[in-house]
């Protein structure tokens, strides 16, 4: 084997990673099937097929645009360990990626090395066991809860939820981005203000978009 395969050649840590990785996400992609399965069997229930199998489609065909570019672009960030954590456990853009990176940047290390992966599996083990603490305790405190969480004075704040989470990510990353952010904001703004386009149809372009802006600016020295 020559220098240039060695360079590609995966260590025995990272086949151990992708093992383990694709074991635990099959169990978790079987688990998950159990569940309606057993539902559909003990409750004698046989869903309509003709009734859902155009929501199936659509939410296939959407979620496929999501994977694919998910699939291409987190990795190098955030390591293949993190990955697979990742999508077995959810809330992977607006929760695992910003802790990850956050500790990637707190530890000074630079992302798509083996630190940097060591670090991220780490960020995104402390917050999935974290987040199923908070889950499970809102699960305890919800029945108690209920007459505030409904009250009048707190319905303007749930109806804001998803703006303010995903706008406080978007700000988290364009402070440090904003050079690369430019481009797949304007495609955004674009798409769904001008054309009324949806994000499965925006989220692919912006992609690519965001790719090339960022090799121009690399090319021009005007990253760092």
């Amino acid at each position: 084997m020559n220098s240039k395969d060695k360079s590609f050649a995966l260590s025995d840590f990272d086949r151990s990673v992708h093992r383990f990785g694709r074991v635990t996400g099959l169990i978790a992609f079987i688990l998950m099937l159990l569940f309606p399965l057993v539902a559909s069997v003990a409750f004698d229930i046989t869903p309509d097929i003709r009734l859902i199998w155009q929501p199936m489609l659509y939410i296939a065909i959407v979620m496929a645009v999501f994977s694919i570019t998910e699939l291409i672009a987190y990795p190098p960030i955030i390591g293949s360990g993190s990955v697979y954590m990742s999508y077995v456990t959810g809330n992977v853009s607006n929760l695992k990626m910003p802790c990850a990176i956050s500790s990637l940047k707190a530890a000074g290390i630079e992302q798509g090395t083996a630190e940097g992966n060591a670090v991220s599996m780490i960020a995104v083990g402390v917050s999935t066991i974290v987040s199923l603490v908070l889950i499970i305790l809102g699960l305890i405190l919800l029945v108690p809860l209920t007459p505030i969480l409904t009250s009048a004075a707190l319905k303007p704040a749930f109806d804001n939820i998803m703006p303010a989470l995903y706008g406080g990510l978007a700000g988290t990353w364009m402070i440090y981005y904003w050079k690369q952010a430019v481009t797949p904001l304007l495609l955004g703004v674009i798409g769904v203000f001008l054309l009324g386009l949806t994000a499965s149809y925006i989220l692919p372009f912006s992609f690519v978009l965001a790719i090339l802006a960022s090799r121009v600016l690399y090319k021009r020295k005007l990253l760092g």
